[in-house]
């Protein structure tokens, strides 16, 4: 399933991210619904296992791991998005969501990114790894990373080594607030 969208104002972008907060307040509801109704044991393996959720974004069904990382990425990649619109004004911000190839924003003059959300920027060395594959196209004109890491307070050193290394890279750390606000 390709899973690319191509925004041409901020307002879609805000309409999505509406879309998909109020999908994860009625997910919980589910959630709180089937550990009321199960044993601790069969919730705990629908959730890995079984297809529970349904992602409006795509229509497809997905375990809520799979589920849970992929909602807080589209929701970094629509903060990008439009912060990319904000800053740019570009004719239209392209977003391949989850595993579709290519980089997670890209704009028709020039502007490519990475995003994601992770539990820390160290894992996998995800942060350094997004950074050293930008770094590399020398066609663009401008280079993103936007990230959510929980424990982002307890990394910025590392964070701020890797903007030191690669300074035609630009970092942007997202807080909670940021992520998960109704409106941009």
């Amino acid at each position: 399933m390709k899973k690319q969208i191509v925004f041409s104002s901020p307002d879609e972008l805000s309409v999505m991210r509406r879309d998909i907060l109020a999908q994860m307040d009625e997910t919980s509801v589910q959630i709180r619904t089937r550990f009321l109704n199960d044993t601790g044991c069969s919730v705990l393996k629908a959730f890995k296992f079984e297809k529970v959720v349904t992602d409006r974004v795509f229509g497809e069904r997905l375990n809520f791991i799979e589920y849970l990382n992929q909602t807080f990425t589209y929701l970094v990649c629509l903060y990008a998005g439009s912060d990319i619109f904000k800053r740019f004004s570009p004719q239209n911000v392209t977003i391949n969501f989850g595993t579709q190839p290519g980089y997670d924003i890209l704009t028709p003059e020039g502007i490519i990114g990475e995003c994601f959300a992770v539990s820390s920027v160290k894992s996998n060395d995800k942060l350094k790894k997004d950074v050293l594959r930008l770094q590399q196209d020398h066609r663009a004109n401008h280079k993103f990373v936007y990230f959510y890491s929980d424990s982002f307070d307890r990394e910025c050193a590392y964070v701020e080594r890797i903007t030191f290394q690669y300074p035609d890279v630009q970092l942007n750390s997202l807080s909670f607030a940021q992520l998960t606000t109704r409106d941009l």
